[in-house]
């Protein structure tokens, strides 16, 4: 192409150029990402800020049912209020609000019960933050809400019993066929309330039939102020930072990008016009000094390399990027064969509740020599191994492999793990031209009687559980390398599991990762992180000692391949929970584990009321815990769930790690005293204790563990 036709071409992009176009990008970027921004904060904190009342509101009335059902007689209060509401003519139901209807109910405002469910639903308004508490009746007949007992203080707006609203069908339908699961509640726009939301809990005679509801009333009206306060404010902070976006970024865009690729633009005509015309030896682009750490800076100084030498640098650097690629190629192959070959499917066996397994392996190059395995030989015996090939690299990786295939081939066998390394030992010796050796750990667990059969081939020592918890070294008897000498004898001895007792192999990647320091990980401090995690499950144990080497490394990188295999036995009828879940300590989290914790309920046999109860005591304890346990900052919190068939109790236990806190050290509250005479506090913990048929806690390694029981009752012992 002739110099005068780049020319041309150059001129003509002149017409936009890079200036304008990073500014222009830089304004639609800000103002884009303003708009998303807006946008996405103003419906979370919308969000976020009703469903934080709807669920304040409706565990007010959850607490509210829980102390109603333990301590009034609410049910005959209901049914004679709904008996005379019913036995009334439509003319005279039309009276509602006046004297003379008031008079029909009179005596029953003025009965000792009323007043005693009027003084708790009061003293539960007055602790709380809603519009109104009362209780009420939906009566799908006349489509109407019939008031029970209202606390609202306001004369104009109060309704006294057996007065009655009409409401929408679909509010009555949804409270009178609410399943019990999620939250009761409704929401809708009134003209008299304005825009409102009813949360309710259903109270239950004996024969759980529902007679009336704890309701609460709450408006939005705040919601509304706080996402007018939000957007205001959201939207000051956000202009201010597009504008200063634009200004900082636009001068710095110019400075950083445009305005070197302007000066290498001018470097490569001049260098174009002087090669076309034959000139060479020229610095164009060394001259031009380009320092702004960056892909333009190295695009300067390859274009200088390149000015020097043009055809022979082309060449060597089209030969060295497919060179790399190719070379690149291969060894991420050759990294995910080796994945795909060693177990990494986890829980690797769900149907089985014997035991429980987990294991990793991290290559201290592209590819790695260490391996791990676990099979089934057959129903009752699960073989485990691990094993540190000599040397790193592509070379270890195929020797590791041909090994893994070699140990799995014989324990199919049903043979001894002597007996297997005995036989694999002498079959790598006879082809084993390159004198590699590998470092071999092998147990055969009779799952039925937790006997584990090892040998051990010159590996690191394993790790057992003791009785009292800790972690201790087990110093078994170490026989020669495997592919070390033909015609080997290796020894082997017998562990005896018992449940819940835990194995750790490794690696001597592990002891060895070296710190900034050069100091070695060492075995005592494999001890020290295993034992300050006694209670971890084999998932959290690796992760907590992968975390520590981290922490010890520094960002060093590792010297050797780190591989580690843990496992747990739980005896031959496992003891496993049924369900164990971590989830972030938040509101929506509540609801989420309460829903399947409910659902298990309901396979168990759990009557409503016990659902309830168990229910309440849940929603408490993790309330608390999303309120209180990490003081505002992000945590989780595990609910693990069992249920013994033989004695039908159900088993729940909740674990986090905030602040330590002892419900069972609490004192109950004296709940004979009003609201202002009584302390704050402890109505909650005291619900849990009432509901729930046993309740301990444990303060373990930084955790809190609290675990409760309930058992299902006959309707005789209920």
């Amino acid at each position: 192409m002739a110099f005068g036709k780049r020319k041309e071409i150059t001129n003509r992009l002149n017409g936009r150029p890079l200036e304008y176009k990073v500014q222009s990008a830089t304004v639609s970027g800000s103002i884009l990402l303003g708009i998303i921004s807006l946008i996405a904060g103003l419906s979370m904190y919308t969000y976020m800020l009703t469903m934080q009342y709807i669920g304040d509101a409706f565990d007010l009335t959850r607490s509210a049912a829980a102390l109603f059902e333990r301590l009034v007689q609410y049910d005959q209060i209901s049914n004679e209020v709904m008996s005379r509401y019913r036995a009334m003519k439509p003319l005279e139901r039309n009276m509602t609000g006046t004297e003379a209807y008031r008079s029909h109910f009179k005596d029953i405002e003025d009965s000792l019960a009323y007043n005693v469910i009027y003084d708790l639903l009061s003293q539960l308004h007055g602790s709380s933050d809603v519009g109104d508490l009362y209780l009420g009746y939906y009566d799908p007949d006349t489509q109407a809400l019939v008031y029970i007992c209202d606390t609202d203080t306001n004369e104009e707006t109060r309704f006294y019993p057996g007065e009655w609203e009409i409401v929408e069908r679909k509010e009555v339908e949804r409270f009178s066929n609410w399943d019990g699961y999620g939250m009761l509640y409704d929401m809708g726009s009134t003209d008299k309330y304005g825009f409102m939301v009813t949360a309710g809990t259903p109270l239950v005679d004996a024969n759980e039939v529902t007679v009336c509801y704890v309701l609460a009333d709450i408006t939005l009206s705040e919601v509304f102020a706080g996402i007018k306060n939000f957007l205001i404010l959201f939207g000051l902070a956000l202009m201010a930072g597009v504008y200063y976006t634009m200004e900082r970024m636009g001068g710095r865009m110019k400075k950083m990008v445009v305005d070197p690729v302007n000066r290498i633009t001018h470097a490569a005509q001049s260098f174009a016009r002087d090669y076309s015309s034959g000139k060479t030896g020229t610095k164009h682009f060394s001259e031009l000094k380009i320092e702004t750490g960056d892909e333009l800076e190295n695009m300067a100084r390859v274009m200088a390399h390149m000015e020097d030498g043009l055809g022979d640098y082309a060449e060597k650097l089209s030969g060295a990027i497919a060179e790399k690629e190719r070379i690149g190629t291969e060894l991420s192959l050759a990294r995910k064969i080796q994945a795909d070959v060693l177990p990494g499917i986890f829980p690797p066996f769900p149907d089985r509740t014997e035991f429980d397994i987990y294991a990793s392996m991290t290559p201290a190059k592209e590819v790695g020599g260490d391996f791990y395995d676990f099979f089934l030989i057959d129903d009752d015996h699960l073989a485990l191994v691990i094993a540190d090939v000599s040397g790193k690299g592509v070379p270890a990786a195929l020797f590791m492999m041909a090994s893994k295939i070699l140990i799995g081939t014989q324990a199919i066998s049903n043979k001894s793990p002597a007996e297997i390394l005995e036989i694999v030992n002498n079959m790598i010796c006879v082809s084993n031209k390159e004198q590699m050796f590998i470092t071999v750990w092998m147990g055969i667990l009779e799952i039925s009687t937790g006997i584990l059969k090892a040998a051990n081939a010159g590996h690191e020592y394993p790790v057992l559980q003791q009785e009292d918890g800790t972690y201790a070294l087990y110093k078994d008897r170490h026989g020669f390398v495997i592919g070390g000498m033909e015609g080997m004898e290796y020894s082997e001895y017998e562990i005896h599991m018992k449940p819940h007792q835990r194995l750790f192999v490794y690696t001597d990647g592990l002891p060895e990762a070296q710190g900034p320091d050069q100091q070695m990980f060492k075995a005592d401090r494999i001890l020290e992180v295993l034992n300050a995690n006694k209670d971890a499950d084999v998932r959290e144990t690796l992760e907590q000692m992968q975390k520590a080497v981290d922490e010890f490394t520094q960002g060093e990188p590792l010297f050797d391949d780190l591989t580690m295999l843990c496992l747990e036995y739980f005896g031959a009828e496992g003891n496993r929970p049924i369900l164990e879940k971590t989830l972030p300590a938040v509101s929506e989290s509540i609801t989420e584990i309460t829903e399947v914790i409910e659902g298990l309920l309901d396979e168990a046999g759990f009557g409503t009321r016990e659902k309830m109860q168990i229910d309440i005591a849940l929603d408490e304890v993790l309330s608390n815990i999303v309120r209180y346990a990490y003081g505002g900052k992000d945590g989780t919190f595990t609910v693990q769930y069992s249920f013994d068939e033989d004695s039908r109790k159900a088993s729940i236990t909740v674990i986090d790690e905030g602040s330590a806190f002892d419900p069972l050290a609490k004192e109950a509250p004296d709940i004979t005293l009003n609201v202002e005479e009584r302390p704050v506090g402890g109505l909650g913990i005291y619900l849990v204790r009432r509901v729930m048929d046993a309740i301990t806690y444990r303060r373990i390694n930084g955790r809190n563990i609290l675990h409760m029981e309930k058992k299902i009752r006959s309707k005789k012992e209920q």
